[in-house]
């Protein structure tokens, strides 16, 4: 007898996580769940319909709402998505609920992002995209485009996304700076890159900074106003970490007074104010976080969470489990 399951998705998440013969695969896995057309905000309902079917094995994506501090009878949380603390209480956790998500399926994806974002900054693709799109225009070198070859990056953090930025760039011959605080020096030693003392230390050094660490209540808001004015004039800041580890308004303040190039894709409130002080600077290429899974590799995450139901099922220990220091650790 498969175990009492509650799928709580929009539908535009069905599709994007599992296209076609995946969703059949789902279906077969869980024939009897309960769908719950997810919807952010009815926290009462939410509760009301967990207490009334008492599922076993719980699916949750980006607009699901927060579990409770107490689910009765609830064993596996497959979040389909990767932040699980916006939807699962600690105390699940401690109570011995197992809880996966996505793992490291998009660190690549995230990294590639990264990386374009820096080029896109360097080689002032807002700018010109303005010039000639919005303006009708032409501009005639000098253009003010710098390229990234031999260029100095400095980079806050060392996870999944890290490990895969950095062999993007090596072929341009960039010298890397990472500050990183509880990784061992022997992860530095295999990737060949150097350990910033400080967070001073490394926006005095780099060209670019790439932010890339997991937001803790100890760091929230670390990238102040007086960090962001050791970047040299025509910098380039990156972020694909979480918005809430920059001071948003020193960084719009800073960048249009010293002519930073920013190339965001995560903000402090999302989606980002119509208002914000960011929309409209020269040089700030904005992405409405979407760094993550693109629709073309979408469906390894939805293969990733359908091997671990299975393997739930069956008894056996599933894939890249969120543990309490990882909990502890992720955005």
């Amino acid at each position: 007898m498969k175990p009492t399951a509650l799928i709580s998705l929009t539908e535009r998440e069905f599709a994007f996580f599992f296209p076609g013969s995946l969703r059949v695969e789902l279906q077969e896995l869980l024939p009897e769940a309960h769908l719950i057309e997810a919807e952010p905000g009815k926290h009462a309902e939410w509760c009301e319909a967990l207490h009334r079917i008492r599922p076993e094995i719980l699916m949750t994506g980006w607009h699901t709402p927060v579990l409770p501090d107490r689910c009765p009878g609830l064993r596996y949380v497959c979040h389909i998505a990767g932040s699980v603390r916006r939807h699962v209480p600690r105390a699940l956790l401690e109570r011995g609920v197992v809880v996966g998500n996505w793992g490291e399926t998009v660190a690549d994806t995230v990294a590639e992002a990264a990386f374009a974002m820096i080029l896109a900054a360097l080689r002032r693709t807002q700018y010109f995209g303005d010039i000639m799109h919005r303006d009708r225009g032409w501009q005639w070198a000098p253009s003010g485009a710098l390229s990234l070859i031999e260029r100095r990056v400095g980079i806050h953090g060392f996870g999944a996304v890290v490990r895969h930025l950095l062999p993007m760039l090596k072929p341009f011959r960039c010298p890397v700076l990472v500050y990183a605080t509880g990784v061992p020096d022997s992860c530095f030693v295999e990737h060949a890159v150097q350990r910033a003392d400080s967070l001073e230390q490394l926006f005095d050094w780099a060209d670019v900074v790439v932010e890339a660490e997991a937001l803790t209540p100890s760091n929230r808001g670390c990238v102040g106003e007086p960090l962001l004015r050791r970047l040299r004039r025509d910098g380039v800041f990156v972020n694909v970490a979480r918005g809430a580890l920059v001071d948003e308004a020193a960084l719009a303040r800073v960048a249009a007074e010293r002519g930073l190039r920013l190339a965001l894709d995560v903000y402090e409130a999302e989606p980002l104010a119509a208002d914000s002080p960011l929309r409209g600077l020269t040089d700030a290429v904005l992405f409405p976080h979407v760094a993550g899974p693109t629709e073309d590799r979408a469906h390894l995450c939805g293969e990733l969470a359908l091997e671990n139901l299975a393997r739930f099922i069956r008894g056996t220990p599933i894939i890249a489990p969120v543990t309490l220091t990882i909990y502890d650790r992720s955005t």
